[in-house]
């Protein structure tokens, strides 16, 4: 398991390009970016606001969202909102940081990877079907 989180990061960091940075409310801005690779957010979520510094890197693969600061459970909250409980949930421990995925017949499109980092929390979002030859 852990190799396939340390394969899926590594592909993700290995294609991102342009940094964006940002700041405000960080729900409509990754409402926005999950939508435009594939996401189907649920309607039915709760509204709320998550006011965060952040830093935006997409590629034709998807995209790596660092958020500054302690978002994790609001980030968290927020994606279970939308796709309920992860696929893959691990608490903070020895052999690293919480973290948590959703697959692709969770989100209705993209895998979608959250966790811990030491400046905040990172949100990275893989396009399934996405190909290094395209």
């Amino acid at each position: 398991m852990k190799r396939l989180v340390v394969i899926l990061l590594i592909t993700v960091f290995a294609g991102c390009t342009a940094l964006r940075p940002g700041s405000g409310d960080l729900c409509p801005f990754l409402s926005k970016v999950l939508v435009e690779h594939g996401a189907a957010l649920s309607s039915d979520a709760a509204v709320f606001a998550i006011e965060a510094q952040w830093e935006y890197r997409p590629d034709r693969y998807g995209f790596v969202l660092d958020v500054t600061g302690e978002s994790f459970a609001k980030i968290d909250h927020f994606l279970r909102s939308h796709f309920g409980e992860p696929k893959i949930w691990d608490e903070a421990n020895v052999d690293g940081p919480s973290h948590a995925v959703f697959s692709p017949e969770q989100t209705g499109g993209p895998a979608i990877q959250y966790l811990r980092i030491d400046t905040g929390s990172q949100v990275i979002c893989i396009r399934i079907g996405a190909r290094r030859s395209e």
